[in-house]
């Protein structure tokens, strides 16, 4: 690596050192920002003026006293000397006046540099007019120096500048004066002279870094003031608008706090209770021991939330405030205190009590209309089967001529039976095998007219609703066995298309073989009127979905206009004679009790379809055989 030149090293020397003294003479200026700099500027340019006006003053004076000194010692010499010091005093008198001036104002640093310029000369002035006298003169350039010490407030830099010029008109005066002085004089002043620039540019560095740290310390101070203020503006105000009640209690139970939302819930103004003792102005006596050992718990370092407590208004009104209570501690954890955050829910309690007994009341009322319509419920079902039981009787009714010819059937072959028998026994020609037989078909004919009276008495025998899984295909046999003499009558061909695979269905199965036979009959009268060769009836089962079955009976009658099928299900409508249209109306009752619902639908040839669909029972293996 090349060595640094010599000449390098001198800049670099400098430069640190121009940075040393910018950094004593500044300190910390670039971080205070320009306002505290100008500030500072502004301030040392009053005191610098300031300080000059009295530099100029004493060195007055201080001419004056010397020249009265002079006139006692030195009369021969007093008149020169009296002229050099009238003409400095009138110089510093013409800076004296600068210095009251907008100039003076602005440059009193300046002014201050041709102060030291004219004393500097009269005083080497007066050395040269009195060698006699050289080495007071020249002390007294050292008295001057040190006086822009004290008095003269400015940067080091301008104390260097200062006193550089009262070195130089030394070193000028001495080397240019007719009788040059002898080298241990002018060394001896030089070096006293030098020690006193040295330590007047150190006392003013000190001093001016003295001014700094009280300017800075100063304005820190102000600005800590300003916002210990802001802060406490901004904590009395977070603590009056805070929608809860705040309260400080001491571990007295003296009342530190108390804020706006507290004077509105208690009724007293933060004045009045401050210092008060909280325990007794605002709770009941018989809760004060209560609540004190819970604050000796909450200094202790416990926390407590929602703790609901009553306290006394100022108006005597007992109100309930919901407490969430922590302590506070302070420097070396030491419990000052305890703060309580408060929320009145005197009416929150008030609305609840209200809502509950308004709910108890709602309740009752929902029981009692349960139970009304409960009742309703079961009285329109009572009636519901009770008309269903007189569509059963009536159509029974209907179908007794038809009962009383299949039930001739079998009586009559019972009675051929039995005369037969009498009539072999009368001869005696009946052997045991004729016997057995003619018995058989008895019974068999008897266990006939069994079947037939048993469904007729099943089917008009009044009932409790018991829903059960069924078979609907079984139900819908039987439907058509009661139906088929009817229709046998009346030469119509019955059509059965059952699905095997049909499930079970929850129902209760006479309502519902009422409602087949229903349909049934209204198809068979549908197609009293038609030719022969048109009288079918189709009864279809099938699973229409997974968890309904669906029942349908087809006829070809001679069907029915868009308005009768508007109203085919209201109650009394009736397109028959004698009828009391209540039969499609009970029917579609029946099939809405079951979950279903029942549908009439024109056929695209000719006649009418109606249809019923039905919940399955509960998912299980139980099939239709």
């Amino acid at each position: 690596m090349k060595p640094a030149s010599p000449l390098h090293q001198v800049r670099s020397l400098a430069w640190r050192a121009r940075r040393a003294v910018s950094g004593a003479a500044w300190p910390g200026r670039r971080r205070e920002g320009a306002a505290l700099r100008d500030r500072f500027q502004s301030a040392e340019l009053v005191r610098c003026g300031r300080g000059v006006r009295l530099f100029c003053w004493l060195a007055i004076a201080l001419l004056a006293v010397s020249a009265v000194n002079s006139y006692f010692q030195e009369p021969a010499l007093f008149v020169t000397l009296l002229r050099i010091r009238t003409a400095s005093a009138c110089l510093v008198g013409v800076l004296l006046a600068l210095l009251r001036s907008r100039l003076g104002r602005r440059r009193p640093r300046e002014l201050a540099l041709l102060l030291v310029l004219v004393l500097a000369l009269t005083f080497h002035a007066l050395a040269l007019a009195d060698p006699g006298q050289a080495d007071v003169q020249y002390d007294r350039m050292n008295l001057v120096v040190l006086g822009l010490a004290v008095l003269v407030t400015w940067s080091p830099a301008w104390a260097a500048a200062a006193c550089g010029t009262m070195m130089a008109v030394y070193v000028v005066g001495m080397l240019t004066a007719p009788r040059g002085p002898a080298a241990s004089e002018f060394a001896q002043h030089l070096v006293r002279l030098l020690a006193t620039s040295i330590v007047t540019i150190g006392a003013t560095a000190i001093q001016e870094r003295r001014r700094w740290r009280a300017l800075v310390n100063l304005r820190a101070l102000v600005n800590a003031r300003v916002e210990s203020r802001a802060t406490q503006a901004r904590y009395q105000l977070l603590i009056d608008t805070a929608g809860s009640a705040i309260v400080v209690i001491s571990p007295e139970h003296r009342i530190l706090e108390f804020n706006r939302e507290a004077e509105v819930t208690y009724g007293w103004r933060r004045t009045e209770v401050l210092g008060k003792d909280y325990l007794e102005l605002f709770l009941p006596a018989e809760r004060r021991p209560v609540v004190a050992k819970m604050i000796q718990r909450i200094l202790a370092g416990q926390m407590v939330e929602g703790f609901e407590g009553p306290v006394h208004a100022r108006n005597g009104e007992e109100r309930t405030i919901l407490w969430n209570v922590r302590p506070l501690h302070g420097a070396g954890n030491q419990a000052l205190g305890i703060i309580g955050v408060g929320q009145d829910i005197t009416e929150r309690k008030r609305a609840e009590e209200q809502i509950r007994q308004l709910n108890e009341e709602l309740e009752a009322r929902v029981a009692a209309r349960t139970a009304e319509l409960r009742a309703s419920e079961e009285r329109a079902r009572e009636h519901q089967a009770q008309l269903a039981h007189m569509l059963r009787v009536s159509t029974m009714g209907e179908m007794a001529a038809a009962l009383a010819h299949e039930l001739n059937q079998p009586l009559g072959a019972i009675v051929n039976y039995a005369n037969g028998i009498g009539f072999r026994l009368r001869d005696g020609v009946l052997a045991p095998d004729d016997l057995r037989e003619a018995v058989t078909h008895i019974a068999t004919e008897g266990l006939r007219a069994g079947e037939i009276l048993r469904r007729a008495r099943d089917f008009v025998r009044p009932s409790e609703t018991n829903r059960e899984p069924a078979d609907v295909n079984r139900l819908v046999s039987d439907a058509v066995r009661l139906i088929e003499l009817d229709a046998r009558r009346s030469a119509v061909r019955i059509g059965l298309s059952l699905d095997p695979d049909l499930p079970l269905a929850e129902i209760d199965r006479i309502q519902v073989e009422q409602v087949v036979l229903n349909l049934l009959r209204n198809g068979l009268e549908a197609m009293a009127d038609v030719d022969p060769e048109h009288l079918d009836l189709s009864v279809q089962t099938r699973a229409c979905t997974a968890e309904s079955v669906e029942v349908t009976v087809r006829d070809t009658g001679i069907g029915m206009s868009p308005a009768t099928k508007e109203r085919i299900f209201d109650p009394f409508f009736t397109t028959k004679s004698g009828g009391l249209g209540m039969g499609l109306s009970i029917s579609r009752s029946i099939i809405e009790a079951h979950g279903g619902r029942l549908w009439a639908m024109a056929n695209p040839d000719r006649g009418m379809t109606f249809g019923f669909a039905l919940p399955v029972r509960q998912p299980g293996e139980i099939r239709a055989a």
